[in-house]
C-alpha cells in the first residue's frame, strides 16, 4: 500500500476489507495499471472504490478489456481517465457484457466508435448494465 501512496490511517481501513497472503497480487495489479498509463492518483482511487481488484490477476482478466478499449480507439492515458469516472465496467465480462452491449448500442443509435465511447463516459450503463435488455423497453415506452 505504500507504493500507492495510503496513509497509514487509509492502509489499516482498506486491509479490514481485503486481505491477501502475498504481496505479488497486489503488486501485479498496481504494475499493471502504471504500465496502461494510470497515475499514482488514478490507482490509488480504484483501489479505494474497489480493494478487491487488488486480488485478481489483471493479465488474464483486464488486459483483454483493455485490449478492446485501445482497438475501439481509446489512448492509454484517455483510458485511465475513463476508468476514473467508471470503473466499473471491468468487473463484467467481456464477452458478456461489454462487446455485446458495445456493439448493440452502435447499431441502435447508427452511430461509430467514438460515440458510443462518449456515451459510455457519460452513463457507465451502456457497457456495465443489462443495457442491452433495458434499451428496447425504455424505447418502446418513449
Amino acid at each position: 500500500m505504500n507504493s500507492c501512496g495510503f496513509s497509514p490511517q487509509s492502509a489499516l481501513l482498506l486491509s479490514k476489507r481485503v486481505q491477501f497472503e502475498t504481496q505479488k497480487a497486489p503488486e501485479s495489479l498496481i504494475d499493471f495499471l502504471s504500465n496502461h498509463g494510470c497515475s499514482q492518483t488514478q490507482i490509488r482511487s480504484f483501489i479505494q472504490k474497489c480493494p478487491n481488484f487488488l486480488l485478481c490477476h489483471p493479465e488474464k482478466s483486464h488486459l483483454p478489456k483493455f485490449n478492446f478499449f485501445y482497438s475501439k480507439g481509446l489512448s492509454s492515458s484517455k483510458l485511465a481517465a475513463l476508468l476514473s469516472i467508471q470503473l466499473y465496467v471491468l468487473r463484467r465480462g467481456l464477452n458478456s457484457h461489454i462487446i455485446p452491449n458495445f456493439n448493440f448500442f452502435k447499431n441502435l443509435v447508427g452511430s461509430g466508435d467514438d460515440k458510443v465511447l462518449l456515451a459510455y463516459k457519460r452513463y457507465d450503463g451502456i457497457l456495465y448494465k443489462e443495457f442491452k435488455s433495458l434499451a428496447p423497453l425504455n424505447i418502446s415506452l418513449l
